[in-house]
C-alpha cells in the first residue's frame, strides 16, 4: 500500500536524472535505476553492498553521508541505485518495502538486509558480521559463557575438515538469513549468535543432533535438540524463528533500550508496560558489545539480584535429558568479571592504537585525521566542511588509495606501520613485531587495520572529546571492572515479590531528550555523564540515582526502592535554549507551536473567532489556518512517553507540509496554570478549532483499544476537519424556482467543452427584465450550492472506500511482510500466499481508481466553488 501511495505523489520523470552521490561514490552510483550492470560487477567480489533509494525519499537523502562513510573505509565493494523509476530493472525485478535500504550480498550464502542507515557503526556492524558470522568454540566454558553473553545460541556440530560440506554451507546460509527475520530490538551478534563446534569434543551429542537450540531468560539457560539426518536450510530457519517468537515476552526484549532507527515503535512503551525498570544511562552505551564494563556492572548487578537461597541454579545449561552443568553465582560473576576484562583490554588497545593511524594517514592523504574514515557534516557535525572525504574532487574511496599508494611505491614505512599497530592491538602483553616480515597479505592487513579503527571512530569518538589529538587520553576508559562484594544489600531481593525490576541501559548520546527527562542530563553534560533511574509506569513515577554509579550505589538505590524509601524524581521538560541544540530528529517537532501561558492560548483561539476575551485589548489578526491544540503532562506516562499521544502527534506535525492550513501547537499543563475556560477534562486530549470558526471546535478521540495506529486515526481527523464546508445561511425554497436554470446547468456540468459561467449567465440575461435575472442568478447559485452538497456527498463516500481499501491492504500488507508468515506461508501453504497476492494486487488496482475519482470530484469541486463565487460578484 506504501507504493500505490507514494507512487501518486512522487515523480517518475527520469529526463532530468542527475547523480544522486557525489565524490568517490558517484562512480558506483546507478542513478538510472540499472540493476543489471550491479548484477554483472558483483558476480567479481565475494561480498558486495547495494543501497536502494528513491532520489525524493527524505531518509535517503539524509543517508547518503552514512553510505559514503561506509565506502571510504569498508572492505565491502558498494553500489547504489536509484530503485525508483518506474521503467528501469531495479523497480520491476526488486520488491522492497520500502526505502532506503542496503542490502548485503555474500557469494553461496543469503543477503543481509539494513534499514536503519541514521548511523555508520551499526553499519558497520552490519559488514562485520557478514564478514564473520560463526562463533568456533572449544569446550564447555566457551559455551557458558556465551550464554552469559548472548539470549540466543544456535550451535552447530561438524565434523574437522567439513569446512565446505553441505551441512556447513547451508548453516552459515541460515546464519544470515534468520538475521532478518528477528523480532524487534534482536541484533545479530548481539542478541543471538550463531557459533559452530567439531562433533568430536568436550560437547557429546547424539549423532543425529546436527544443530541446538541456548534459550537464556533470567539467567537460566535452556538447550533443545533439533535432529534431523540433513541439515535443511528452510527447515532450520523455521525453526529458529519459531522457537524465538515462541518465547516470554519478558525473554525478547533486548538490554539496551535506544532506539535502533528513527522511526517510532512501541518498543519502549512495551517494557515500561511489563513492570518497573531499571535503566543504567552512559554514552556509548549503546554501540558496546560483549560483556563491556558497563554492562558488566549492569549483569552482575542482575546476576545477585535474581539470586534465590533456594538452590536454584543460576546458569544451567539443560537439555531434552539431563542437567549437564550448573555454575553458582559466584562462579558466573568470575566468569563475567573475565570478560568485562578482556573487553576492558580491547577497548584500551583500540584507543591507544586507532588515534596514531588516523594521525599518521591525515598527511599522506592531504586530510584533517577527523576526516579520514570520511567523515562529514552530516554524519559528525564537525568542521566547515573543508577537507572532508566526500569532496566532488575525490574520485576514488579512502581505503582504495590507500592500496594504491602500498602497492605502487615505497611501502617500507607504511607497512611496518600496519604490522606495528596490528600487533598491538592483537597482544596482552608489549613485545617487539616479528622482524623480518616476509609472505603476508599486506592489502588485507590493511583494509582488517582501517575498517577496525573506523569502526572505532564512528562508535566511541565525538566531537567534544578530542580523541585524534596527539596526547589525548580522553577516549581511553579508566575504570577497570571489579569483582562484586560477596555480601550486598541487593542480594536476592528479586526473590518472593510480584513486582520485580526488569534491567535496561540507555545511550544519552543517542537519546538526550528521552534521557533528559529521566536524569535530568543536559546535552552538554551528556557526553560525560552516568547515572541510572527506576521508571515505574503503572505508579506514573520515576525515581532518579543522586550518587555516583557504582555497584554499592545501584545497590542501595534497588534496596531503598523495595523499601519505598525513594522520593519521586519530577520530570522536567526540556529547556527551550537546550531544544534548540539537539539534532533534528530529537528536538521535539519543528512544526509544532509551543503554548507559553495562558494569554499566549488565549490569543490563538481568538484569532480564530469573532469572540475576543481579555487577553486581546486590540482586534486580533484573522487567519486562515485551523488550531490543532494537543493538552498533555509529562508526569502521565500515556501523555508523553513511549508510544504515546505526544508522539503521534508530533509525527503527524511533521507530516504535513510548512504551508498547510492547520497550526499544530501543544501545551503542558503541568506548567501552565490555565483559567477554567482553557482546562479540560482529562489528558491527553487533542481540540481542532476551524479557522475563523474557534467556538465550533472538535474534539479527536483517541483509540484506547490501539489496534488502530492512533497517528493515522489523527491524519484522517485532520483531513476530514479541513475538508468541511464553511458556516453558511439556509437557502430559501423560494430561490429554487428556476426548473430551466438548472437544465441549463446540467448540460454544462456534462458538456466536453463548455464554460458554467458563459452559458448560464447568457441565458438569465435573454429572459426579461432585470427582477428575473436576479432571480434567475440567484435560482442558478442555489442549483450550483445543491451540486456542491452532492459532490461533497460523493467525496465523503469514496473517501471511505479508499478508507476500507486501505485497511484491507494494511491486513494483507502485514501479513505478507512478515517474514514467519510469508515463510509459513511458502512452504507450507502456497495457495494462501497467491490469495494474497492476487488480493493485493486487484485492491490496490481499486485504490488507484477510486483516488483517480476523487482527483477529479475535487477540481470539478473546485469548479463550481470558483463559479458560485463569481455568480455572487453579478448580484
Amino acid at each position: 500500500m506504501l507504493v500505490c501511495n507514494l507512487s501518486s505523489q512522487a515523480s517518475t520523470d527520469t529526463t532530468d536524472a542527475q547523480p544522486f552521490f557525489k565524490g568517490s561514490m558517484a562512480s558506483v552510483d546507478h542513478f538510472r535505476g540499472s540493476f543489471d550492470e550491479i548484477g554483472t560487477s558483483m558476480k567479481a567480489n565475494a561480498i558486495s553492498g547495494v543501497f536502494f533509494y528513491a532520489k525524493w525519499d527524505s531518509e535517503a537523502i539524509e543517508a547518503r553521508a552514512t553510505v559514503s562513510a561506509l565506502h571510504s573505509f569498508s572492505p565491502v565493494k558498494l553500489y547504489s541505485v536509484d530503485c525508483w523509476i518506474p521503467t528501469e530493472s531495479c523497480r520491476t525485478r526488486m520488491s522492497l518495502k520500502r526505502f532506503p535500504q542496503l542490502t548485503l550480498y555474500a557469494k553461496d550464502a543469503a543477503s543481509l538486509e539494513l534499514e536503519d542507515l541514521s548511523s555508520v557503526h551499526r553499519a558497520a556492524d552490519l559488514i562485520a558480521y557478514l564478514m564473520k558470522p560463526l562463533v568456533f568454540i572449544h569446550s564447555k566454558s566457551d559455551l557458558i559463557q556465551l550464554t552469559l553473553l548472548h539470549k540466543f545460541i544456535v550451535l552447530g556440530y561438524f565434523e574437522l575438515g567439513a569446512a565446505y560440506s553441505k551441512d556447513f554451507l547451508h548453516f552459515h546460509q541460515v546464519s544470515l538469513l534468520a538475521c532478518n527475520m528477528l523480532p524487534q530490538n534482536l541484533v545479530c551478534g548481539r542478541d543471538v549468535v550463531f557459533a559452530i563446534t567439531p562433533a568430536v569434543g568436550n560437547l557429546t551429542v547424539s549423532k543425529t543432533v546436527l544443530v541446538q537450540f541456548y534459550v537464556t531468560c533470567n539467567y537460566s539457560t535452556t538447550a533443545y535438540d533439533c535432529q534431523m539426518k540433513q541439515l535443511e536450510a528452510d527447515a532450520l530457519v523455521e525453526k529458529i524463528v519459531h522457537n524465538i517468537h515462541s518465547l516470554p515476552t519478558q525473554c525478547l526484549h533486548s538490554t539496551d533500550l535506544t532506539p535502533m532507527n528513527r522511526r517510532r515503535s512501541t518498543y519502549l512503551d512495551t517494557v515500561f508496560s511489563s513492570g518497573p525498570t531499571l535503566i543504567l544511562i552512559g554514552p556509548h552505551i549503546s554501540t558496546v558489545r560483549g560483556m563491556d564494563p558497563s554492562i558488566y556492572l549492569l549483569r552482575s548487578l542482575e546476576l545477585s539480584y535474581k539470586s534465590c537461597p533456594s538452590g536454584t541454579n543460576i546458569t544451567a545449561l539443560l537439555n531434552t535429558r539431563q542437567n549437564v552443568d550448573s555454575t553458582t553465582r559466584q562462579e558466573a560473576q568470575k566468569l563475567m568479571h573475565q570478560l568485562a576484562l578482556s573487553a576492558y583490554h580491547e577497548r584500551r588497545k583500540q584507543a591507544s592504537v586507532c588515534p596514531r593511524w588516523l594521525r599518521y594517514l591525515g598527511p599522506l592523504l592531504g586530510l584533517e585525521s577527523r576526516h579520514v574514515c570520511g567523515v562529514s557534516n552530516h554524519v559528525s557535525m564537525l568542521g566547515n566542511g573543508k577537507g572532508t572525504a566526500d569532496s566532488p574532487n575525490s574520485e576514488l574511496p579512502i581505503l582504495s588509495k590507500l592500496l594504491k599508494m602500498l602497492h605502487s611505491g615505497p611501502t617500507s614505512d607504511m607497512l611496518d606501520t600496519i604490522i606495528t599497530l596490528l600487533h598491538e592491538l592483537s597482544l596482552e602483553t608489549d613485545s617487539s613485531p616479528p622482524i623480518p616480515h616476509t609472505g603476508i597479505d599486506a592489502s588485507a592487513m590493511l583494509e582488517q587495520l582501517h575498517f577496525v579503527c573506523c569502526s572505532w571512530y564512528y562508535r566511541y569518538h565525538r566531537p567534544d572529546e578530542g580523541c585524534l589529538s596527539s596526547r589525548s587520553s580522553k577516549c581511553i576508559p579508566d575504570v577497570t571492572p571489579t569483582l562484586p562484594p560477596v555480601l550486598s544489600a541487593v542480594n536476592g531481593l528479586a526473590c518472593g515479590r510480584n513486582k520485580t525490576l526488569s534491567f535496561h541501559t540507555l545511550d544519552s548520546l543517542e537519546q538526550p531528550g528521552l534521557v533528559w527527562s529521566l536524569t535530568g542530563f543536559s546535552v552538554q553534560t551528556a557526553s560525560s555523564e552516568s547515572g541510572a533511574a527506576i521508571v515505574d509506569k503503572a505508579a506514573e513515577v520515576v525515581y532518579r540515582l543522586e550518587e555516583p554509579v557504582s555497584y554499592e550505589s545501584l545497590s542501595r538505590f534497588i534496596s531503598d526502592y523495595h523499601s519505598s524509601k525513594l522520593l519521586p524524581w519530577r520530570r522536567h521538560p526540556l529547556p527551550s535554549d537546550e531544544v534548540h541544540q539537539l539534532p533534528p530528529s530529537e528536538s521535539s517537532g519543528r512544526r509544532i507551536l509551543e503554548i507559553r501561558n495562558a494569554s499566549h492560548l488565549e490569543h490563538l483561539l481568538d484569532s480564530r473567532s469573532y469572540i475576543h476575551s481579555g487577553a486581546s485589548r486590540q482586534t486580533a489578526l484573522k487567519t486562515q489556518s485551523g488550531l490543532l491544540l494537543l493538552y498533555y503532562t509529562r508526569t502521565c506516562a500515556y501523555a508523553s512517553h513511549g508510544d504515546s499521544l505526544l508522539w503521534h502527534f508530533t509525527r503527524v506535525a511533521e507530516s504535513f507540509p510548512d504551508n498547510s492550513t492547520v497550526l499544530f501547537a501543544k501545551v503542558d499543563i503541568s506548567e501552565l496554570d490555565l483559567p477554567w475556560h482553557l482546562r479540560v477534562e482529562r489528558v491527553p486530549t487533542v481540540i481542532f478549532f476551524p479557522a475563523n470558526r474557534s467556538t465550533y471546535s472538535n474534539r479527536f478521540y483517541w483509540p484506547i483499544t490501539r489496534i488502530t495506529d492512533p497517528g493515522m486515526q489523527l491524519v484522517k481527523f485532520v483531513r476530514k476537519q479541513l475538508g468541511k464546508l464553511p458556516f453558511s445561511k439556509h437557502i430559501s425554497p423560494i430561490l429554487l424556482e428556476s426548473a430551466e436554470a438548472r437544465t441549463q446547468l446540467w448540460k454544462a456540468l456534462h458538456g466536453s467543452d463548455s464554460i458554467l459561467l458563459a452559458p448560464l449567465h447568457g441565458y438569465c440575461i435573454a429572459r426579461s427584465t432585470s427582477f428575473r435575472d436576479f432571480t434567475c442568478l440567484k435560482g442558478v447559485l442555489a442549483s450550483i450550492t445543491i451540486y456542491i452538497r452532492k459532490y461533497v456527498h460523493s467525496l465523503s463516500v469514496y473517501s471511505a472506500v479508499i478508507g476500507h481499501l486501505e485497511r484491507n491492504l494494511q491486513r494483507i500488507n502485514d501479513r505478507l511482510t512478515c517474514p514467519f508468515t510469508r515463510l509459513y506461508w511458502s512452504t507450507r501453504s502456497p495457495w494462501n500466499l497467491r490469495r494474497s497476492l492476487d488480493a493485493l494486487l486487484k485492491q490496490s488496482k481499486l485504490w488507484n481508481n477510486a483516488t483517480e475519482h476523487i482527483r477529479n470530484l475535487s477540481n470539478t469541486l473546485q469548479q463550481l466553488v470558483s463559479q458560485a463565487k463569481s455568480i455572487k460578484l453579478l448580484l
